[in-house]
């Protein structure tokens, strides 16, 4: 009986212990939550404030290469296109880290898989990208058989731009 007694001791022990640190560890996983859509908030609002100002460089970048091109020097256009190929690639960013905090956002979501054509949306991502890939001097070819699967259109457009473009 004694050795029962002892037993049971312990194990009630052990049993509170494990219960009080695993209530610890939802606390802190609570909190490391919290701080983490926090700073997905803070990260997302500050690309959607960088965006504004990275248009109207682009915009005024595409001003004066429509009306004054040809009044400006070659150092001048040179340094504008550099201007121009910089402010585009943050841009792209800037559109990467939106699109990445949109898909961490819809993470606790039901989705709602239907049937996609991957003809369809790799056509369409291959027509998105055939501008940037014609400026690195890249072709991309496309051969489908039409074949459909269960997904969402949208985050699969997503998955095949993001291989195609890498």
């Amino acid at each position: 009986v004694a050795v029962w007694f002892v037993m049971w001791y312990l194990v009630a022990t052990l049993s509170a212990a494990v219960r009080t640190r695993d209530q610890q560890l939802a606390e802190a996983n609570a909190r490391l939550m919290k701080v983490d859509e926090e700073i997905n908030r803070q990260v997302l609002r500050t690309a959607h404030d960088l965006k504004a100002p990275f248009s109207g460089i682009q915009s005024s970048i595409h001003v004066l290469r429509w009306k004054h091109w040809e009044d400006l020097g070659d150092p001048i256009r040179k340094v504008i296109e550099s201007i121009q190929v910089r402010s585009q690639t943050l841009s792209e960013r800037i559109s990467d880290i939106l699109l990445l905090g949109d898909l961490r956002s819809r993470t606790n979501e039901k989705t709602v898989l239907s049937p996609v054509s991957l003809e369809l949306v790799i056509n369409a991502v291959v027509a998105d990208l055939k501008d940037k890939a014609e400026s690195r001097n890249v072709s991309i070819d496309v051969s489908l058989e039409p074949v459909s699967v269960l997904g969402e259109q949208k985050q699969l457009a997503i998955l095949f731009s993001n291989l195609i473009a890498n």
